[in-house]
């Protein structure tokens, strides 16, 4: 197997700032570093075009956020409304830039919510989630085999995807998630990924952006965290 050295030096700096942010709870710099690392990608992937929505988009998360801070808005809405956004851009015909552009708006909410809140979800989520691609990567490229989606996603593998899963699995039921919420938030790591790689499959792009090297863009880590944070947020406010 060849190994990229690049990645994992990336990867391992990435873990490190990760645990320094945690560690030294310096949580406002840690979102407003995600924050920016968002919009270079939106920006180099030519996502959004058209400065006129793009400034009318952002004005509108801007209002949203505020009336969220002021406790106008709950989580909940925000959760459900991530859903009927997410829905909305895998039914229609023709997929809508601005639609996802607002459903990550969405989700950077829900973020800098939980992570206010309940910093300990934010950072299982990316511990969770670095754990999960990690293994995806290895036992794919070790035990090789059938590709699940080719056309989507073309070096995912059954045999990375259920190797992760396992592990994903493992962990939380060792971290007393029920089996049920167990199963959903592993199976939800592999629906992000394969979210994203469907929005840049259709954007005809390899990453959306270069900002972090080989490892692509910040939206290319992020995106198995996108509805296990979600799942997540559900499971702590309404099951628990």
């Amino acid at each position: 197997m060849v190994i990229n050295k690049n990645r994992i030096y990336i990867g391992i700096l990435l873990i490190l700032s990760t645990f320094l942010f945690f560690f030294f709870k310096i949580d406002f710099i840690f979102l407003i570093s995600l924050l920016i690392f968002v919009f270079v990608d939106l920006y180099k992937s030519k996502i959004i075009t058209n400065n006129i929505q793009n400034i009318l988009l952002t004005l509108f998360f801007i209002i949203l956020y505020l009336l969220n801070y002021y406790n106008y808005l709950n989580l909940g809405f925000f959760i459900i409304f991530f859903i009927f956004l997410n829905l909305s851009n895998l039914v229609i015909k023709k997929f809508s830039n601005y639609i996802f552009t607002f459903t990550l708006f969405i989700f950077l909410i829900i973020f800098s919510e939980t992570l206010f809140n309940n910093r300990n979800l934010i950072f299982l989520t990316i511990f969770i989630s670095f754990i999960n691609d990690t293994i995806a990567f290895v036992a794919g490229k070790n035990i090789g085999g059938k590709l699940i989606t080719p056309n989507i996603s073309p070096k995912k593998t059954w045999s990375g995807t259920v190797v992760s899963f396992l592990f994903s699995f493992i962990i939380l039921i060792y971290l007393n998630f029920d089996v049920f919420f167990s199963i959903l938030l592993s199976l939800s790591l592999f629906f992000g990924d394969l979210f994203f790689s469907l929005i840049k499959r259709r954007l005809n792009i390899k990453d959306f952006s270069n900002s972090l090297g080989s490892h692509g863009g910040i939206l290319d880590r992020i995106d198995s965290m996108f509805y296990f944070l979600i799942f997540l947020n559900f499971y702590n406010q309404f099951y628990v």
